[in-house]
C-alpha cells in the first residue's frame, strides 16, 4: 500500500490495534502525515501526533521510534 496523494484520505482502522506494527516505513508515515495535514506542512511534533494517534502501535513504542533532538556526549 502506498501514501494518499494530495486531497486523498488514507484509511488507518485495520491498524487500530496496538500489537499491529503498521507496514510502512517512516517516510511512508510521515509523508501520510503531512499530506493529511490542511496546508501541507507539520512541526516534528505534529508528525508524531498523527502517527500516534492514528496507529496506537506506535503509541507503545514511543521512546523506541521517536527522534531524539538532544545531543549526547561522547
Amino acid at each position: 500500500q502506498g501514501t494518499p496523494g494530495e486531497g486523498e484520505t488514507f484509511d488507518t482502522s485495520e491498524y487500530n490495534n496496538k500489537d499491529v506494527k503498521p507496514p510502512f516505513s517512516y517516510a511512508s508515515l510521515i509523508a501520510q502525515a503531512i499530506n493529511t495535514s490542511p496546508n501541507k506542512k507539520l512541526t516534528l511534533n505534529g508528525i508524531y501526533n498523527y502517527i500516534t494517534s492514528h496507529y496506537p502501535y506506535y503509541q507503545m513504542a514511543q521512546n523506541g521510534w521517536q527522534v531524539n533532538g538532544k545531543r549526547r556526549g561522547n
